[in-house]
Protein backbone atom coordinates (compact mmCIF):
# COMPACT_ATOMS: atom_id res chain seq x y z
CA UNK A 1 0.00 0.00 0.00
CA UNK A 2 3.28 2.51 0.85
CA UNK A 3 4.21 1.37 -2.35
CA UNK A 4 1.00 2.29 -4.08
CA UNK A 5 0.82 5.75 -2.71
CA UNK A 6 4.59 6.65 -3.10
CA UNK A 7 4.00 5.63 -6.51
CA UNK A 8 0.83 7.80 -7.33
CA UNK A 9 2.71 10.74 -4.78
CA UNK A 10 5.62 10.76 -7.24
CA UNK A 11 3.35 10.69 -10.33
CA UNK A 12 1.51 13.52 -9.39
CA UNK A 13 4.25 15.68 -8.19
CA UNK A 14 6.01 14.91 -11.69
CA UNK A 15 3.03 15.64 -13.73
CA UNK A 16 2.71 19.04 -11.76
CA UNK A 17 6.19 20.31 -11.89
CA UNK A 18 6.92 19.01 -15.22
CA UNK A 19 4.53 20.27 -17.44
CA UNK A 20 6.62 22.47 -20.01
CA UNK A 21 8.09 18.57 -20.61
CA UNK A 22 6.95 16.92 -23.50
CA UNK A 23 7.98 13.84 -25.35
CA UNK A 24 8.19 15.20 -29.18
CA UNK A 25 8.75 18.56 -30.20
CA UNK A 26 7.23 19.08 -34.18
CA UNK A 27 10.14 19.48 -36.40
CA UNK A 28 9.77 20.04 -40.01
CA UNK A 29 12.76 20.24 -42.57
CA UNK A 30 13.58 20.95 -46.28
CA UNK A 31 16.39 19.05 -48.00
CA UNK A 32 17.29 20.27 -51.69
CA UNK A 33 19.07 17.71 -53.36
CA UNK A 34 20.69 19.71 -55.89
CA UNK A 35 22.58 22.07 -52.64
CA UNK A 36 23.69 18.44 -50.86
CA UNK A 37 25.62 17.49 -54.27
CA UNK A 38 26.99 20.62 -55.15
CA UNK A 39 28.57 20.74 -51.22
CA UNK A 40 30.19 17.46 -51.83
CA UNK A 41 33.54 17.42 -53.02
CA UNK A 42 34.75 16.82 -56.43
CA UNK A 43 31.53 17.86 -57.94
CA UNK A 44 32.96 20.53 -60.10
CA UNK A 45 35.56 17.93 -61.62
CA UNK A 46 32.73 15.80 -62.20
CA UNK A 47 30.39 18.18 -63.65
CA UNK A 48 33.23 19.58 -65.86
CA UNK A 49 33.99 15.86 -67.08
CA UNK A 50 29.76 15.53 -68.27
CA UNK A 51 29.63 19.06 -69.70
CA UNK A 52 33.07 17.28 -72.07
CA UNK A 53 30.80 13.98 -72.45
CA UNK A 54 27.90 16.55 -73.85
CA UNK A 55 29.49 18.23 -76.15
CA UNK A 56 31.45 15.18 -77.20
CA UNK A 57 28.51 12.80 -77.61
CA UNK A 58 26.13 15.44 -79.42
CA UNK A 59 29.31 16.05 -81.77
CA UNK A 60 29.57 12.33 -82.68
CA UNK A 61 25.93 12.46 -82.87
CA UNK A 62 26.04 14.69 -85.51
CA UNK A 63 28.96 13.27 -87.15
CA UNK A 64 27.17 10.00 -87.61
CA UNK A 65 23.78 11.83 -88.96
CA UNK A 66 25.78 13.69 -91.63
CA UNK A 67 27.80 10.73 -92.23
CA UNK A 68 24.17 8.44 -92.55
CA UNK A 69 23.02 11.45 -94.77
CA UNK A 70 26.04 11.07 -97.25
CA UNK A 71 25.09 7.42 -97.47
CA UNK A 72 21.95 7.72 -97.99
CA UNK A 73 22.36 10.39 -100.97
CA UNK A 74 24.96 8.48 -102.23
CA UNK A 75 22.39 5.31 -102.46
CA UNK A 76 19.73 7.61 -104.43
CA UNK A 77 22.13 8.85 -107.01
CA UNK A 78 23.12 4.90 -107.27
CA UNK A 79 19.43 4.00 -107.78
CA UNK A 80 18.39 7.18 -110.03
CA UNK A 81 21.34 6.01 -112.23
Amino acid sequence: MKKNLFAIFCFITLTITCDNLKAQTLKVGVFDIDVMVQAMPGYHIVDSLVQTYEIDSSQLNWNITRWSLAVLIALIRVIQH
